[in-house]
């Protein structure tokens, strides 16, 4: 699922129409088609509302706690993200988890940040091609057989896919 999206944001944004504008940083964008490998930062942007903080990710759904401290505290971070071996995370690649990522790349490295500056002064066309030996790192728990059977949790940047977060295709 996550080559598919890979492929999906590869496709579109390689040639993108020059009316559309994305709000999203440079190297997130690189991460949906395949050419950055981030890890989830699930507490790069934690939500609060009228229910109080949302346990991470929101897509998950785990319910909230009553204040930020007690997220902090007890929440298992390390239960969250590709790399985690957590199968509702096998197939994710969005906004809230990597986003955070991408951007914490970009001021963390000089690498990170010229190649931010490259792409935001001339677009994804010049950034380098995705080659066919590209795979994302499996995660730690790739055996585990319902981490195949876990829903798919696509990144957005600012289309949707055809198909929601549990498999089927939208009418």
């Amino acid at each position: 699922a996550r080559n598919r999206t890979r492929e999906l944001f590869s496709k579109i944004l390689s040639n993108p129409n020059p009316k559309w504008a994305f709000n999203q940083s440079p190297l997130f964008l690189e991460f949906l088609m395949g050419r950055q490998d981030f890890e989830c930062t699930p507490w790069g942007m934690v939500t609060y509302n009228i229910f109080g903080w949302q346990k991470p990710c929101y897509l998950l759904d785990e319910g909230y706690v009553p204040t930020f401290q007690q997220l902090l505290d007890e929440t298992e971070w390390a239960r969250y993200g590709y790399h985690s071996g957590n199968p509702r995370c096998a197939n994710c690649m969005v906004h809230s988890g990597y986003e955070a990522t991408a951007v914490d790349a970009t001021f963390s490295s000089f690498k990170h940040f010229a190649r931010t500056v490259k792409l935001t002064l001339f677009g994804l066309k010049a950034s380098r091609p995705v080659g066919p030996d590209f795979q994302f790192r499996a995660p730690l728990a790739a055996a585990s057989p319902s981490a195949a059977e876990a829903p798919v949790i696509r990144g957005c940047a600012a289309i949707r896919p055809k198909e929601d977060p549990a498999g089927g295709v939208k009418a």
